[in-house]
């Protein structure tokens, strides 16, 4: 799990700045359309997130390479 803000997003990737000031980048699988809101009740498309949004990304590695199975906005 990763806590941070969005610094780019793509339709193959997002880069998360977390707070020490690294930043990961997460590969997104093609059928990955929909973010949740923290709470749950509401969802949005990826096409609306936008740098600078805080979000938390839950990921598995595969093959060494990051990959974001959930995406919530804080």
């Amino acid at each position: 799990m990763v806590v941070g803000t969005v610094t780019n997003v793509s339709t193959t990737d997002i880069d998360v700045k977390t707070n020490p000031g690294q930043t990961s980048k997460f590969v997104l699988v093609p059928a990955f359309k929909n973010v949740v809101s923290k709470n749950g009740k509401a969802t949005m498309e990826m096409s609306a997130l936008r740098p600078r949004t805080p979000v938390t990304v839950y990921n598995t590695t595969v093959l060494g390479v990051l990959h974001a199975s959930r995406i919530l906005v804080n």
